[in-house]
């Protein structure tokens, strides 16, 4: 199966009218049992129509805390159950994440493969060597909770465009597919900054694409939304690219952990203070539904492609705090 499209939202459409119309096969996973296809190819030709902009599947909110995580080379439970509460199920110990992807991509410092690839790819821009190797052997040698589901990232310049290739053995369509979608061309698109390449196409390989059963209905809920505008994020400033992801990181880190903040000391554009404020905003509607808060905060956003989202979690919290004085 071969898909072509602009956005996140086409390809996710794509997929479920064809889960709706073909015959796909029943596989009784670890997971639980789910409905399967092989060998399915997509090419996502504007990378930064990265997020869905329909009800059931507006999760800008843990698409970032889940891209932070791996920015920050981490595999701690504590940091991805905050945006993500059912990763739990997946922890070995109840404290890590064995297969966490930031410390496979980013870590440790002197060995990471991301640098490994700029340095590859600085030197060389036609190389085809720059692969960035997430599932191994070592991870089949023990039984654990979670394994990689990407095996590799291969990225490469052709005609002054950085293009991503992603492989994965496995990948589940209506939660983890948006979610890998989101992280690998944010980060397709900070290699490019930082190699000063224009942002190409992202390419996403999956032997085995599956919807659970327990996500059948809301696959279906999905489509009764029809076909979305088409919105993109916008486009990553070029400068200090290493310093706006290390401010990201401790920024993320301090609002997660209630500190008082002031975001002109952590950035130096509206691209990355917007980024900011979409923590604050989760920070705030997650600990205190501060109403008020959270209008100034939306109010403060440069970019209006965010703006749908806090105005869908204002509404949910207006909903709920009315539904609850009435109780």
């Amino acid at each position: 199966m071969y898909l072509e499209e602009q956005s996140l939202d086409d390809i996710l459409m794509r997929l479920y009218n064809d889960f709706t119309t073909e015959e796909w096969d029943y596989v009784n996973a670890t997971k639980g049992p789910n409905y399967e296809k092989r060998s399915v190819l997509i090419k996502l030709k504007n990378p930064r129509s990265r997020v869905s902009m329909t009800e059931r599947k507006g999760t800008i909110f843990s698409c970032l805390g889940e891209l932070i995580w791996y920015l920050s080379g981490s595999n701690s439970l504590k940091q991805i159950q905050y945006y993500l509460k059912e990763y739990y199920k997946f922890s070995d110990d109840g404290e890590t994440i064995y297969g966490g992807y930031g410390p496979r991509i980013f870590g440790p410092k002197r060995k990471s493969q991301m640098e490994n690839i700029i340095k590859i790819l600085t030197k060389n821009p036609d190389s085809r060597k720059a692969v960035i190797q997430i599932f191994s052997g070592k991870d089949i040698k023990k039984t654990h909770k979670d394994v990689p589901c990407t095996c590799t990232l291969q990225f490469m310049v052709r005609e002054g465009k950085l293009h991503l290739f992603t492989c994965m053995r496995s990948n589940d369509m209506y939660r983890g597919l948006p979610h890998d979608i989101f992280s690998f061309t944010m980060i397709q698109e900070i290699v490019a900054r930082r190699l000063g390449f224009d942002l190409g196409d992202y390419t996403h390989y999956v032997t085995s694409m599956h919807l659970y059963e327990c996500d059948i209905e809301a696959a279906r809920r999905f489509m009764r939304e029809g076909w979305q505008d088409s919105e993109e994020m916008p486009a990553m400033p070029p400068t200090n690219i290493k310093k706006n992801i290390r401010n990201l990181i401790k920024f993320e880190k301090d609002v997660r952990h209630g500190k008082q903040v002031d975001i002109d000391n952590y950035f130096e554009t509206s691209y990355w203070s917007d980024i900011g404020r979409l923590l604050q905003f989760f920070w705030h509607s997650h600990e205190h539904n501060n109403i008020s808060e959270l209008r100034k905060i939306k109010s403060s956003l440069k970019h209006n492609t965010y703006t749908l989202y806090l105005e869908k979690r204002l509404k949910s919290i207006d909903t709920k705090d009315k539904c609850c004085a009435s109780l």
